[in-house]
């Protein structure tokens, strides 16, 4: 038996620390995805217009396919197969899923349904990610208010002011751009609740919105700066503007661009603040071989581009703690994985694009 690693999320910090990992061709290395297609937020998170970020799949495919990488698709870890299962069959087990939930910036009525959406199912609906089937949007949009200032909330706009004539060329989820032909957007704003030197988005993305809004008939991006909602109620979401003075928008539509939070992992410990795995220096508390590693272990800041530097610091880390537990591990096959679930997990290049459906209110 050859030294085994299971890497559980096959988003960017699964695929490049996999990568890394599997350089070595002493060691094994299995990927386990939840979901029935891999690539996580450069699949699903990655606006479709920007098509040079997603490139990156390429790399991730070349990886998938060495002889010392396996990939099983469609294995929630954390229910039949459980991290405790994994670390037993492996010498270490690393935890690198990635955000699963947005947040809701807090205020009266921004729970209000299907008037607000988080960026983060927003951009999953464009995409096509299979659990946002039930996502609802309103019927008629006319005006949007975004409420953020980081390169997400960037990508939100510019979609919408590019229009669905623009997007079709990117290939968007069919059920998406159904809805978003139906609409007639006249007003997209952005909502920055500081100054213009407090924006987190860099200053190309903002010049390709300007760009696409210029080129085409919909709507101008608006940004408002010193504005905080402070609350929404049945189309008007009230705000507070620069020297609190009050005042509002007759809004259709709340995206929500204020960040997301990492998958919580059953059997693993969390921190409440962030939804991060409880760990020390990337091994998890109480959990001799098990290693949380990128958006899991709570960093949340960390882009695409983050990953692959991300990846080269932890391999040797795992790898220096691999070499402690001398010896082989059995690891897990397909038929053990589908003893447990109770259906065969999807090897590379099994799967088939997953639907989705947008649920008008």
């Amino acid at each position: 038996m050859r030294p085994k690693i299971a890497v559980i999320g096959s988003g960017p910090s699964g695929f490049f620390l996999a990568d890394t990992l599997s350089r070595r061709d002493d060691v094994d290395v299995d990927l386990f995805e939840k979901l029935t297609l891999p690539y996580g937020l450069v699949r699903y998170g990655v606006a479709p217009d920007h098509p040079g970020t997603k490139e990156v799949a390429r790399v991730f495919d070349r990886v998938a396919r060495r002889q010392n990488v396996r990939y099983f698709g469609g294995v929630e870890v954390g229910t039949a197969v459980t991290v405790d299962s994994l670390s037993r069959a492996y010498g270490t087990v690393v935890v690198a899923t990635g955000a699963d939930r947005g947040l809701f910036a807090a205020f009266p009525g921004s729970e209000t349904r299907p008037d607000n959406v988080t960026a983060f199912d927003f951009m999953r609906a464009v995409n096509g990610h299979p659990e946002v089937a039930g996502l609802r949007l309103p019927r008629q949009v006319k005006s949007v208010a975004i409420i953020g200032a980081g390169n997400v909330a960037v990508d939100v706009a510019r979609i919408l002011c590019g229009g669905a004539d623009r997007l079709e060329g990117a290939h968007p989820c069919p059920a998406f751009q159904r809805w978003f032909r139906n609409q007639c957007l006249e007003s997209v704003a952005i909502l920055c609740r500081a100054g213009p030197d407090a924006v987190r988005y860099s200053p190309a993305m903002y010049d390709e919105l300007t760009a696409v809004s210029n080129a085409h008939p919909g709507p101008k991006p608006e940004q408002r700066f010193w504005t905080r909602p402070v609350a929404y109620d049945r189309g008007i979401l009230f705000v507070k503007a620069a020297e609190d003075k009050s005042g509002f928008l007759a809004v259709d539509l709340i995206i929500h661009a204020v960040g997301q939070r990492p998958s919580a992992v059953p059997g693993l410990p969390g921190f409440a603040e962030d939804g991060g795995i409880r760990h020390r220096q990337g091994w998890v508390d109480g959990m001799g071989n098990v290693f949380a590693h990128g958006w899991a272990a709570g960093d949340m800041s960390a882009a695409i581009h983050d990953c692959r530097a991300a990846a080269k610091r932890a391999a040797p880390i795992i790898l220096e703690h691999l070499c402690r537990r001398p010896g082989g591990h059995p690891g897990l096959d397909a038929d053990q994985i589908a003893t447990w679930t109770g259906c065969a997990p999807l090897r590379w290049g099994d799967w088939d694009r997953a639907g989705i459906q947008i649920e008008e209110g």
